[in-house]
């Protein structure tokens, strides 16, 4: 059996230069683990020739999750229950091993023992060129607090803390969260920063994340409360079930307060396997008639204008009833699922921008 699986959460990533980094490897005594969850046919198809192509490659593809949250934790805590090795270390798609540096990870590797590796990063794509052309290029190491999606120990650490906190999911702090745990279980941990044979994050454009709105503050709130409680859950029984649409149909609409309130009825009135289907539309929501005041404020802006004073009055009444944003709309899925997940056996999310 080999000695360590390198595992590899991933959605819609190009990995061919990790690929060559490893194969590079003048020790190649591993296994390297992707877990796809959702990319698109023509990098399914890619992974799949990769895994023809490497001998050290084992592909797992979770299937009916293309229109799911992105959640890193959920995908290495399946991948923990697939693993065989004795040890794992968690990687990810845009990194560069140096040929030495497995060979002198596992000369230096003891039981018992977390690893964090710093990672010296890339920072333009003009250094990623630079890089491959074995010419002077800047880097910047990473701290190892900031780093410790970058590790490795024995598999059994991992399942003894039990999983990564499925909560976090899109982005964020994961990692941050699982480190803490152990360090709170008094588990030795050491940092991976070897000079002569370093690991490279290459440059890439970043994603434009579009966060819901107040998720920061929610996750970092979660972090503090895992850290004070007594003991940690146990992340690794969450289950994978194939997504089935249904047939009801519900949105959000003018009055936006009443159709919340009727979507949670609605929610809280289905039977154990019933399901709806959301799909929400942006067509102009008509507003009530302009009163009075609003004609006469509209004077009021149009001689404000004229005489180049920025400053305009808004009829209440008339902002009050806007139209739903695309991002508020997002939002409220995204904090709906969050907040009922306990409850639900599936879900699905598709969003389409051109409509």
């Amino acid at each position: 059996m080999s000695f360590i699986t390198f595992l590899c959460p991933i959605r819609n990533r190009n990995i061919d230069y990790l690929l060559e980094s490893l194969a590079n490897q003048t020790e190649k005594d591993f296994i390297f683990m992707l877990i796809d969850y959702g990319s698109e046919d023509e990098y399914i198809a890619q992974y799949k020739k990769n895994a023809q192509k490497y001998s050290f490659v084992e592909c797992i593809f979770i299937e009916n999750v293309k229109e799911k949250f992105w959640n890193r934790s959920l995908i290495i805590n399946i991948g923990l229950k697939h693993i065989k090795t004795k040890n794992i270390f968690i990687t990810d798609a845009d990194l560069y091993f140096e040929p030495d540096f497995f060979s002198q990870f596992k000369n230096n590797f003891k039981d018992n023992t977390f690893y964090v590796c710093v990672v010296k990063r890339l920072l333009s794509k003009k250094d990623n060129q630079l890089f491959f052309e074995q010419k002077t290029h800047q880097t910047k190491d990473t701290l190892p607090e900031m780093t410790a999606g970058i590790c490795a120990s024995n598999t059994s650490i991992f399942i003894e803390a039990g999983g990564y906190d499925t909560f976090f999911r899109l982005w964020g702090r994961e990692d941050n969260e699982f480190y803490k745990t152990i360090q709170k279980n008094n588990i030795p941990i050491e940092i991976i920063n070897f000079d002569k044979s370093p690991i490279y994050h290459l440059w890439h454009q970043l994603e434009n994340l579009d966060l819901p709105e107040g998720w920061l503050e929610l996750i970092h709130q979660h972090e503090k409360e895992n850290l004070l409680s007594i003991k940690r859950n146990n992340f690794l029984n969450t289950n994978i079930a194939n997504y089935q649409k249904n047939e009801q149909l519900l949105c959000l609409k003018y009055p936006f307060f009443y159709h919340i309130a009727y979507i949670y009825q609605y929610w809280y009135d289905l039977k154990t396997g019933e399901t709806f289907y959301f799909q929400q539309n942006f067509d102009t929501i008509i507003v009530q008639k302009q009163k009075k005041l609003s004609f006469f404020l509209s004077f009021l802006n149009r001689i404000l204008k004229k005489i180049g004073i920025g400053y305009r009055f808004i009829e209440l009444e008339k902002f009050e009833k806007k139209q739903m944003t695309f991002k508020e709309a997002k939002d409220f899925i995204f904090y709906f699922i969050l907040m009922q997940e306990q409850n639900i056996a599936d879900y699905s999310v598709v969003i389409d921008e051109k409509k």
